[in-house]
């Protein structure tokens, strides 16, 4: 078939900018990410109870629920000092229960795994994300990122280069506000240890309760929008753009 008339669906973003424009056509769609939100919407009132505002008992800074090991997470496990980290493959569970390895693998349920997961989110202020790639030049956002914001939880992204960017792009707010993203940029020489250092007060000192509650009042308005966004927008909104990105391909 002519290449022209070829079209492939990929997962990560950042590819079609650098596309040769004489190969076969290619369009952005994190087919797993909807799946997430179809599982997490027909969930929506069970999963806005279980991290509903009474049920926050502020104890540690973060959680950062780490499952299979990469070099990326080990390293990550290293700097963290405080706070609620798992790295499950090699033993290092989080404080709360949660699916082990052997069950998730069983049920590959990622749904039952952040309810498994909710007093680990719950007793925490906010989320370092520790997503699946860090490495690689054209990375993808995951559950990771999904569960955070579905728990309520502001949140830094140990990821590849310019994963805050993309989350920007899906309609998400990040939280500059209060964290120092300027991570985001760097290259992965430096960018995780930067994305800890940079932000000391939150990832090496302990923060108070009283401090904990003043913070997470004062982000209500951004966690407020990107858990309302996610439930009411985020996956029509993604079927909208691909269908958007197919006429604009069939109409060339």
């Amino acid at each position: 078939a002519p290449m022209d008339q070829i079209i492939f669906i990929v997962e990560p973003k950042g590819i079609i900018k650098d596309w040769p424009k004489d190969r076969f056509k290619i369009i952005e769609f994190s087919g797993f990410l909807h799946d997430i939100w179809r599982s997490y919407k027909s969930a929506e009132d069970v999963l806005r109870e279980a991290f509903s505002r009474e049920h926050k008992d502020f104890e540690y800074n973060f959680v950062c629920p780490q499952r299979m090991y990469k070099p990326h997470r080990a390293a990550l496990n290293s700097m963290l000092e405080i706070g609620n980290v798992s790295l499950q493959t090699k033993g290092i569970e989080l404080m709360y229960p949660n699916l082990s390895v052997e069950e998730y693998d069983d049920t590959y349920d990622n749904l039952a795994n952040l309810l498994a997961m909710r007093k680990n989110y719950n007793t925490a202020l906010f989320t370092i994300v520790s997503e699946t790639q860090y490495s690689e030049q054209y990375g993808v956002i995951t559950e990771k990122l999904i569960n955070a914001i579905v728990a309520g939880h502001p949140f830094m992204v140990c990821a590849h280069q310019y994963a805050l960017e993309q989350i920007r792009g899906y309609g998400f707010n990040t939280y500059n506000y209060i964290f120092d993203e300027a991570y985001d940029d760097l290259d992965n020489v430096v960018r995780m240890k930067d994305m800890v250092d940079s932000n000391w007060h939150f990832t090496k000192e302990r923060l108070s309760a009283v401090e904990m509650q003043k913070i997470f009042e004062d982000l209500q308005g951004l966690i407020n929008y990107n858990r309302d966004y996610f439930f009411d927008q985020f996956g029509d909104q993604m079927i909208d753009e691909l269908r958007m990105d197919l006429l604009n391909l069939w109409g060339k």
